[in-house]
């Protein structure tokens, strides 16, 4: 079934017409797609029998748990927002999208926001109803809410679901264009609402993205700037903080800007500068810092665009440059391209982070270093203010390399590859105008050792385009002061039966832990139907992915959850042994395992460390040296012991 589902997508979007990949600078200058123009109105396909009987038939292969549906693709637009939340200590899942009225009678229009909630433990278990609320529910000739990011705030740490809040910001629309930010909380029980519009100072000022919590405030980050044609100016980074006496009585907004020194075209006169803006925090406040890609005066002689990235400690009221040099990096230098002049003679490597995708994640780690995480190409030219003396991008270079950026207070501290992209994203031109981009967004451990990046791509592409999605992850643990772990790409929903069609993922920013194992919250959006359809005003659905698993240093669980673990071990076979024989390990637990064999007089005669348990792990014992007689192996894994008796023959 699931190979007849890709081919029927495939069939479906052969005849789509795809953006092309833009070689000189300015295209990539232009502001992002104009978000009143979003909705297209496609031509309707019809839809194909065996997505039908897909989704009538959904099995556990993939569990997809239904959440609820929007009104139109709006709620896709932007992988920088978080509309995913989790709270550790009532485990409940928090998402929030704009709703669909024909969905949701209560909802008064599709500019009223829906939150749905489930605690975590129901979704292994059975297909259950997400409970779901009106979290703002506006006068449609007054106000239209779009782009929700949220987070759950629980204020007394309580285990009760009553108790926490849902706090969300969004843009608001009004007679025709975006007028407001709106800032609004509600309890999880639909009470306590309170909603707050603060005026837009320009048509460019969206808070949209990195919303998070730090202790008791809550943080969202935006940007504003000044048009210039097709262009911009004045780019600014701002963060919106949210503080509150009394979640009853709803939270009060104060706005911080900061503007760079952004190096301006001189002919035309437009900022070198994108237009978003990301930031990450160490959870406890300690250290924070937000970012937006350019070219400033003072890196201008470097010549390619990067993140500008300052950091602050005192909750956002001063910010300090970080001034990174990236310039010859040694692990860059091993996969990019240098930078050619129009003679083509070769320079130093300059990695441009100017790409269609334009997505810049980041997470901070136990150490309050930052994980800027970014594909990047080999720049080709010289110079930011004479592109045409070189090419931007080779054709060849598809989506470009995906690495991970660490950065601390004075600087560049490491650089990690993570995987070469396999497709070029989709500009403008995939369902409707949404786009389809490769969505690089990341998550953590709650002890901030674990940290992960998830994007979109497609292996075999036909035409080097991501036309199709699946989910794939990569992992960095900091185990010990002396013990780093990389966890390689791996392609989370390959050989399911949706493979190739979870389209338009979201991350929660921390990850789903329990005592067996850690899950990455995500949830899709579109359905294949959906997808196959190609209307982005029609209603479309969000679901969450059930069960991608991940792993992260055992040290990284509880000690009150590493007691709950069970270790089992199996009897050795064959037993008894003449050379050879296997064991099975099994405990729902991250760890390393050791493994004692003894003799009747309890000498070691052999210890074997076979490396990291991931939940189950077999073993083979060499005792083919041994004389006969009766021996005992002892298996320890993380604070646990199994001992068990063999014969040697």
């Amino acid at each position: 079934m699931k190979k007849l589902l890709s081919i029927c997508l495939f069939l479906f979007i052969s005849g789509f017409v795809f953006g092309q990949f833009h070689k000189t600078s300015n295209n990539y200058l232009k502001k992002n797609i104009t978000k009143k123009n979003l909705v297209s109105d496609s031509k309707t396909k019809d839809k194909p029998w065996s997505l039908q009987e897909a989704e009538a038939n959904q099995t556990p292969d993939v569990f997809r748990s239904f959440i609820g549906k929007s009104n139109d693709a709006l709620s896709l637009y932007g992988s920088e927002r978080r509309n995913i939340s989790y709270d550790r200590e009532t485990r409940i899942i928090l998402h929030t999208y704009p709703a669909d009225p024909d969905t949701y009678a209560e909802a008064l229009s599709s500019g009223s926001i829906v939150s749905a909630y489930i605690d975590a433990q129901e979704l292994p278990q059975n297909y259950s109803e997400w409970n779901t609320h009106i979290s703002a529910n506006p006068n449609p000739d007054l106000h239209h809410l779009a782009f929700p990011s949220a987070v759950l705030y629980n204020p007394q740490q309580s285990s009760n679901t009553d108790d926490i809040y849902t706090i969300f910001s969004g843009s608001d629309y009004v007679d025709g264009a975006w007028e407001n930010n709106y800032f609004g909380s509600s309890k999880i029980d639909n009470t306590e609402n309170h909603i707050t519009y603060i005026p837009m100072e320009s048509e460019n000022d969206f808070a949209q993205s990195s919303m998070t919590l730090v202790n008791d405030e809550v943080y969202i980050f935006g940007q504003d700037f000044e048009n210039i044609d097709e262009y911009g100016i004045n780019q600014t980074l701002k963060h919106y903080k949210g503080t509150t006496e009394d979640p009853a009585n709803g939270f009060d907004w104060e706005i911080n800007g900061l503007t760079p020194n952004w190096l301006i075209n001189e002919t035309d006169g437009y900022a070198y500068a994108l237009y978003s803006t990301n930031a990450a925090w160490k959870k406890d406040g300690s250290i924070g810092y937000m970012w937006m890609v350019g070219v400033t005066n003072e890196s201008s002689s470097y010549g390619v665009y990067q993140p500008q990235v300052y950091y602050t400690t005192d909750g956002g009221n001063n910010w300090t440059y970080i001034e990174l040099d990236l310039e010859d990096n040694n692990v860059l230098a091993d996969y990019l391209p240098p930078w050619e002049d129009e003679n083509g003679n070769a320079g130093s490597v300059r990695p441009s982070f100017l790409t269609q995708d334009r997505n810049y994640p980041g997470a901070v780690d136990i150490q309050g270093k930052l994980h800027l995480f970014s594909n990047v190409y080999g720049s080709t030219t010289g110079d930011v203010e004479n592109p045409d003396e070189g090419h931007w991008v080779h054709e060849d270079r598809l989506g470009g390399t995906i690495f991970d950026f660490v950065i601390k207070p004075d600087g560049l501290d490491k650089v990690y590859f993570v995987d070469h992209l396999l497709t070029k994203c989709i500009a403008d031109t995939a369902f409707g105008e949404i786009g389809n981009t490769h969505r690089l967004q990341t998550t953590k451990s709650y002890e901030e050792n674990g940290i992960y990046v998830v994007w979109s791509d497609q292996d075999n592409s036909e035409d080097g385009y991501l036309n199709l999605s699946d989910i794939y992850s990569w992992g960095y643990a900091w185990c010990s002061n002396t013990w780093e772990t990389i966890y390689p790409t791996r392609n989370q929903t390959s050989e399911s039966l949706y493979e190739r069609l979870y389209f338009y993922p979201s991350i929660g920013e921390y990850i789903i832990d329990s005592y067996s194992n850690y899950l990455i919250p995500i949830t899709t959006s579109l359905t294949p139907a959906e997808w196959g359809m190609d209307n982005s005003s029609d209603p479309i659905s969000h679901n969450f992915v059930v069960d991608v698993n991940i792993h992260i240093c055992y040290n990284a669980i509880p000690e009150t959850k590493l007691a709950k673990a069970i270790l089992r071990v199996s009897q050795n076979q064959p037993n008894p042994v003449k050379t050879k024989t296997s064991i099975t390990i099994n405990a729902p637990i991250i760890a390393p395992v050791k493994i004692e064999i003894r003799n009747v007089l309890g000498q070691n005669i052999s210890t074997i460390n076979p490396g990291v348990l991931y939940q189950e792990m077999n073993v083979e014992l060499d005792l083919s040296k041994e004389n006969s007689g009766v021996y005992f192996y002892t298996v320890t894994v993380g604070e646990q012991q199994t001992t068990k008796r063999m014969v040697v023959q």
